[in-house]
């Protein structure tokens, strides 16, 4: 995988709970719209020391290995599916 896209999806894996955060900090307040939502996460996340970004990273890398054995697993299931089939149809 590419750095930069390990590094994006370290962020989201960051913004999910900041903006619960902003969630929880802006009850009373004018909420921000989606927008100021995301330059906020931005601003926060680019200041973040690389030693605080390290969970995130960590998070986003345990979902992508579970992403690609749930992936496998599917695909290998649908090849012996059709396997099974062209064995059928030739037999």
């Amino acid at each position: 995988m590419l750095f930069a896209q390990q590094v994006t999806l370290s962020h989201l894996q960051y913004a999910l709970q900041y903006r619960e955060t902003l969630k929880s900090s802006s009850e009373g307040q004018v909420k921000l719209g989606i927008a100021e939502q995301s330059a906020e996460i931005g601003r926060a996340w680019n200041l973040l020391p690389e030693s605080d970004k390290k969970p995130y990273t960590l998070a986003y890398e345990h979902a992508r290995q579970q992403y690609d054995i749930h992936v496998k697993g599917v695909r290998d299931s649908r090849k012996d599916a059709y396997l099974e089939q062209v064995n059928h149809t030739f037999v």
